[in-house]
């Protein structure tokens, strides 16, 4: 688990502060106006992106998965995915897991009374190469599985930009292209559910074969892939 430090932005909180939380200290909110002033549809992009989060979670838990694995949760946001996936499969397990203790204290504070919850302070990133990190992840799944995934795309010189500021500020992030996140799917075991990698906003949303394309700054790519061997 990454050491506290009120002092230096932390994505869980700069993502918080961006969704209209009040879990964040000066140097989340500062990194966080930073990040609109380069890229006025951050908080739109993020809201989609949590938007992606709930239909994908509602849709898994649709086809009878009951154990939730949440990498890199973030900070309670309603609607929460637990929540989400107990209101389809009231018998369902979920295990939030992230490496900010800020997340980890708040989640170990609000799920201690739910016995359908479990949370874990660590870090999802113990798998050094992205598509390694996603193999890795995926070696313990069985068939009929599913991995639910969404990235963050600089699109333009801006967005760009805005990553290196955050990166700047002693944080990792790491830009992908859309064809990256494309080849972290690329996997025999995975089949894409339709519509496959696309916009957050447009996954499952009457989806009607649009093209990914976008004309912002910078925009979240996500697909939901089912295991199948």
């Amino acid at each position: 688990m990454s050491d506290f430090d009120p002092r230096s932005p932390a994505i869980a909180r700069v993502y918080d502060y961006l969704l209209g939380g009040k879990t964040n200290f000066a140097a989340d909110r500062a990194m966080a106006e930073q990040l609109i002033a380069l890229v006025p549809e951050t908080a739109e992009a993020l809201r989609e992106n949590r938007a992606f989060l709930t239909r994908a979670a509602t849709w898994v838990a649709d086809q009878g998965i009951e154990q939730f694995v949440d990498l890199g949760c973030g900070l309670p946001t309603e609607p929460t995915t637990h929540g989400t996936v107990l209101a389809v499969r009231p018998g369902a397990r979920v295990a939030y897991v992230d490496n900010d203790p800020v997340v980890y204290n708040h989640l170990s504070e609000l799920l201690a009374k739910d016995r359908a919850v479990r949370s874990l302070g660590t870090d999802l990133r113990d798998v050094p190469e992205a598509r390694d990190l996603v193999r890795g992840y995926l070696a313990p799944l069985v068939p009929g599985s599913y991995l639910v995934m969404s990235v963050a795309v600089p699109v333009t010189a801006a967005g760009a930009e805005a990553a290196a500021s955050y990166r700047a500020s002693g944080r990792n992030f790491y830009p992908y292209t859309e064809e990256q996140v494309a080849a972290l799917f690329d996997h025999p075991a995975l089949e894409l559910v339709a519509p496959g990698v696309t916009l957050t906003r447009r996954w499952q949303a009457g989806w009607t074969g649009l093209p990914t394309g976008t004309s912002r700054e910078a925009d979240v790519l996500a697909g939901v892939a089912r295991v199948t061997s």
